[in-house]
């Protein structure tokens, strides 16, 4: 094994093809998506696809074996294996729908010799490996197949099948015993290369669109429940559990498909269906945003429940016509002017120029054992143009044998998901998960949690690198510190806690395992958003195996390094995005929680460009809760504002609890040194004269700290960013941690805070916890003409005091303070935040966030009154934003109504279940 093996390393794969790996006896592999994403083939392909697929796997089968199986275009994963001695690579199909493993054999008649996938087709010739074997029929794997002896059977004959598609393609063969190649995991990240020996089918004989070269495979690996799969071959041989799980992601296609129990992530499951070829469900309700949909009678009166298929090689969803129904129905109710028209006479489609998952409503399938599989819209609707989505949900059309029309869940409601079968007891379950990151599987041996090692592989070069490699330790995410990180690998302490930040919402830590909870993570894109996060290098191409960061030349290669790898994954700048989004602690669309609420609602100036979050169990902290609201401005505001709320808060949770002397931190709160020139004997005034930095003792004064310093970096992060322009873009932000009864703001703009307090006589009384930082404010004032910005209000708005350069009326910013806006930076512009602190008290009820949108038409009192007459805190965001349309279209007429977007926190819920 080379030198670049022995290091742990973490690769974006390009192209995702992978060996099996086995954590003694467990196997673990990622996949390949035939179409790379859902957004790579139009949508016709994609019913298409399900169609022969449905016409296969649901049709009359032919064949002896236990189970349904489908044909290699019927299915959507494929993944790398390899088999014989020596072994040979074979690119097969991966399908829960199948039951047997079975490739294309040397010679074999009308077999495809070409795939449109642009991968080699290679055929197994087993007279070319000296371990392989033919399986004759009166062995015991023949008997197992058949679940009887061959009566027919005379010594020296062939296991021989045979398998017949609904569709009429027809694959026939027989079984031949051959080694499999697995690298063992020995240890978290370090392998052993084993043989292992696994009955599967020779494929010598093709029909039909088998032998298509549209999409093929060499062949098929089937996890169905029959005792031919290789689920089955290896629980019998003791080696695994009869457990398989699969994470399918659904942007980039691919994923992890695992065989053996997954210990991280933990996942709720609910019960199969019992004798039922494909993998049934009880469906108990479905869910359209809040509102139910009513199900017919037989769900829960006279005749079969409600049943539906998990079936991850369908590309689609199809629901029965009268729950079909009822979803378009209450989707078109949310965005009541929107068209629908038809392409390719079956799709329902529209024009959409906002955010899907702002626009439509989350559907959600409730199941056995209060198990739910909520399906977002960025999921359930394909962009097919510019603007233009359709519907991934389909009238099924499909009956069981008992006449049920059939629910069928596909790929657009099981990616991202982690899914688990657990066939042991009968059960299937699943998680939100981050695809592109890795599990935690079990090693029966002894009962620990190893990482598998992801590879090192692209789409260009099976046997090196051809991208940018990030070396890195699992130790970086470790529950138990990072000090043997931080000594071995060179990193700071705080970019250690970068990364530890970066990784907290993908990582689980599980006390019970003898590992020690690290956790792994795999995959370059979010290990260059730390580089991003952190404005560092510690990039290193494969092949010129450069040093590890702790080195010298690897220290003083970080800075020049640190563009380049910028501008080099510019497309993956969002990456991290859907992991984020699939932390369950972290909301940014509209909804609410036990402690919190939150609503933000387009106005009539353009895309929406107002951003929210609300963070519980921050930085893994049981009693702390991140909240902000982003107001974006400018051409690029609605990305600027969806990055700093995606980025921010890992940079907070990074900085925190380093110890940092606060000289340091005054002399460091400037993005430029023309910041430093605007700053005053070394510390800066607020807006109200005060010294900005306070000296809380204790915690609350570490975490000023790391506001500062976070701040910062965020700004300096989008200087460079390379996927959109910050010169004329920005965005401000209001946000604010609560710790136990403190209570933390940093404020960059015009957005506020304002907290609600019980009075003298029982009454709400507002506290504004930040100021509006205009330009106008005395002590921004001075600091802009300082640096020689201009500040005056044009005549049609004589009460906005604006930001103009000192030779050009332009670009006229409504605030003293914002990330980005880079050409005003050099004139008295700056990111530092407005810092202040509140001990929060038993007469405090909640704190409010919201953007100008909302106090530019109602005040702190009628804000509080708002909210503090809410039947219940869930509706309080929305009925903010309610109220100030309502005012907008009052106070403003011939004005067009600005973004609104609202955080509702309360701070004593544990005393009160409503407001």
């Amino acid at each position: 094994m080379d030198s670049a093996r022995r290091h742990i390393i973490w690769v974006l794969v390009l192209w995702v093809l992978i060996e099996f790996e086995v954590v003694k006896g467990n196997v673990v592999f990622e996949v390949h998506h035939k179409f790379g994403n859902k957004g790579n083939a139009p949508i016709g392909v994609l019913k298409a696809h399900d169609s022969r697929r449905h016409g296969r796997s649901l049709g009359s089968l032919d064949f002896q074996l236990g189970g349904d199986g489908s044909p290699t275009n019927a299915a959507l994963y494929y993944t790398k294996i390899a088999i014989g001695t020596p072994p040979v690579n074979y690119h097969v199909q991966v399908d829960t729908g199948s039951d047997i493993l079975w490739v294309n054999c040397h010679n074999c008649d009308k077999c495809p010799t070409k795939s449109d996938l642009d991968i080699p087709l290679v055929q197994y010739n087993m007279k070319a490996s000296s371990t392989g074997q033919i399986i004759s029929c009166d062995q015991e794997f023949c008997g197992t197949v058949f679940s009887s002896p061959n009566p027919n059977c005379k010594v020296g004959m062939n296991c021989e099948y045979a398998v017949t598609y609904g569709d009429g393609s027809k694959t026939e063969g027989y079984f031949v015993r051959d080694n499999f190649k697995f690298d063992q995991v020995t240890g978290n990240l370090q392998t052993t290369a084993m043989n292992g020996s696994i009955a599967f089918g020779c494929s010598a004989k093709q029909s039909g669109e088998l032998g298509s070269s549209s999409q093929a495979v060499d062949g098929i690996v089937g996890f169905g429940q029959a005792n031919t799969s290789i689920l089955s071959q290896l629980a019998l041989s003791g080696k695994v559990k009869k457990i398989f799980s699969h994470c399918l992601d659904g942007k980039k296609g691919g994923g992890i498909f695992a065989v053996g129990e997954v210990v991280q992530p933990k996942v709720d499951r609910t019960p199969l269906v019992p004798d039922q070829s494909h993998y049934n469900v009880i469906v108990k309700g479905v869910q359209v945003g809040d509102k139910h949909i009513n199900l017919p009678t037989g769900l829960f009166g006279a005749g079969p429940p409600r049943r539906a298929i998990i079936d991850s090689g369908t590309t689609l969803a199809y629901l029965p016509s009268d729950i079909y129904e009822q979803v378009l129905n209450k989707m078109v109710e949310q965005q009541p002017e929107m068209k629908i028209h038809m392409v390719e006479d079956e799709f329902k489609c529209f024009w959409y120029t906002g955010n899907v998952d702002n626009g439509f409503p989350v559907i959600t399938f409730q199941f056995d054992n209060s198990l739910t599989l909520p399906v977002y819209p960025h999921s359930y609707l394909f962009e097919v143009r510019d603007t233009e989505y359709c519907i991934g949900w389909q009238r099924s059309g499909m009956q069981a044998k008992d006449g049920q029309e059939l629910t069928l869940l596909g790929d657009i409601a099981l990616s991202d998901n982690l899914v688990v079968y657990d066939l042991e007891n009968q059960t299937i379950g699943w998680a939100q998960y981050n695809c592109s990151s890795s599990i935690k599987v079990k090693d029966e041996a002894t009962g620990n949690a190893r990482c598998p090692r992801s590879r090192c592989m692209s789409s260009g070069s099976y046997g090196k690198c051809s991208v940018l490699e990030v070396i890195v330790s699992c130790r970086a995410v470790s529950s138990r510190g990072n000090h043997g990180w931080v000594e071995a690998e060179g990193l700071s302490e705080v970019e250690s806690k970068e990364l530890k930040g970066l990784f907290v919402s993908s990582s689980v830590t599980d006390s019970n395992t003898e590992s020690g909870g690290d956790n792994c993570v795999a995959g370059l894109e979010c290990l260059l958003n730390i580089i991003r996060v952190l404005t560092m290098g510690s990039c290193f191409s494969c092949e010129s195996r450069s040093p590890l960061p702790g080195s010298t030349t690897g220290v003083k290669r970080r800075k020049a390094s640190t563009r380049r790898a910028l501008s080099q994954n510019s497309s993956s700048e969002y990456s991290r995005e859907d992991r984020l989004h699939r932390d369950p602690n972290r909301m940014f669309l509209n909804g609410s929680s036990e402690i919190a609420s939150l609503f933000t609602q387009q106005g009539k100036k353009g895309i929406n460009q107002d951003a929210m979050i609300v963070w519980e169990n921050f930085g893994s902290r049981t009693d702390t809760v991140f909240c902000g609201v982003f107001d974006g401005h400018g051409p690029y505001g609605h990305m600027v504002a969806k990055r700093v709320r995606d980025s921010l808060p890992l940079k907070l949770s990074a900085h925190w609890e380093v110890d940092i002397k606060d000289d340091e931190i005054l002399r460091e709160v400037s993005v430029n040194t023309t910041e430093r020139r605007c700053i005053k004997d070394g510390s800066f005034l607020s807006a109200g004269g005060d010294a900005r930095v306070s000296v809380d003792p204790g915690e609350s004064k570490a975490l000023k700290e790391s506001f500062l310093k976070a701040f910062k970096v965020m700004d300096k992060e989008l200087r460079m960013s390379s996927n959109f322009d910050c010169i004329c873009s920005g965005t401000t932000a209001v946000t604010l941690v609560k710790q136990g009864r403190d209570l933390i703001i940093g404020n960059v703009g015009d957005s506020r805070a304002v907290l609600a307090t019980r009075g003298p006589n029982d009454e709400l009384i507002p506290v504004q916890l930040t100021v509006d930082l205009k330009p106008n404010l005395p002590a921004e004032e001075e600091r802009i003409r300082k640096c020689r910005g201009r500040i005056f209000a044009l005549r049609d708005e004589p009460e906005v005091a604006r930001v103009w350069l000192p030779d050009y009326d332009t670009p006229g910013l409504a605030m003293a303070r914002a990330f980005g806006d880079f050409c005003l930076k050099e004139f008295g512009l700056i990111s530092v935040p407005e810092m202040s602190y509140r001990r929060i008290t038993d007469k405090d009820e909640f704190v409010i966030l919201a953007t100008d949108g909302i106090w530019d038409v109602l005040s702190n009192e009628e804000v509080v009154s708002i909210v503090g007459s809410c039947s219940t805190h869930a509706y309080a965001a929305r009925a903010v934003v309610d109220s100030a349309v309502r005012a907008w279209r009052c106070r403003y007429p011939s004005s067009k109504v600005d973004d609104c977007a609202v955080v509702c926190l309360l701070l004593n819920s544990y005393e009160h279940e409503d407001i």
